[in-house]
């Protein structure tokens, strides 16, 4: 680009491809920071409003989607959904089930990401087409360093630090993780996570 040998539309997609290569790098360290704090917690916690988090969050993911022809598909019934916590560890969660759900997607499919409130939770599932979860495996994803059989069989990048970081954040904010197959379709994967809107005691406790 500095020697000028680019038009102007090349010019513009080369700075994407930066930018994008850029912002990869960043959540890939932003997500180790997280994994690499022993005492994490949600001490720094505030109100925020999750749906317009996971709005950023899957816009930051569409270069990874796209790539793949895989359409990010965001479904909520609440316009606005005020939870308290951890913003930045909240969104990297969601954040680590989206790319996850990339990487082990058929290409051409989607990936649904459903937000709603049950009682006094916010409930996250993230839902894609792809390889199906080994029932023998699938407590062990959350562990430091697990792989499971289908990423070295497909060849698919990683460390086993993503989900073992989901979790470690969901359950500083006295939440639950948890994955499972469709019971009409073994493709269909689905991860989910639920954390307190705003529990008072669990706040407490935290802080």
């Amino acid at each position: 680009i500095e020697r000028g040998i680019y038009s102007n539309e090349q010019v513009k997609s080369k700075v994407k491809e930066a930018k994008d290569e850029i912002l990869g790098a960043f959540r890939v360290s932003e997500n180790l920071g997280f994994t690499v704090d022993a005492n994490y917690n949600s001490s720094t916690g505030d109100y925020f409003d999750f749906i317009n988090s996971a709005h950023n969050v899957v816009e930051l993911y569409q270069s990874e989607a796209k790539e793949r022809h895989i359409e990010l598909k965001l479904f909520y019934n609440d316009s606005i959904l005020k939870i308290w916590g951890d913003q930045k560890g909240i969104e990297n969660a969601l954040g680590q089930f989206i790319i996850n759900a990339i990487k082990y997607s058929y290409g051409s499919t989607y990936v649904r990401i459903d937000i709603r409130k049950s009682q006094d939770n916010l409930e996250v599932d993230v839902t894609n087409i792809g390889f199906p979860i080994d029932e023998k495996e699938k407590n062990n994803f959350w562990d430091f360093g697990y792989r499971g059989k289908m990423a070295f069989e497909k060849h698919v990048n990683g460390a086993g630090i993503g989900l073992a970081t989901v979790k470690k954040i969901i359950l500083a904010h006295g939440g639950n993780v948890s994955c499972k197959s469709s019971r009409s379709d073994t493709k269909t994967s689905i991860f989910s996570f639920s954390v307190p809107l705003d529990n008072i005691l669990n706040k407490i406790s935290l802080l």
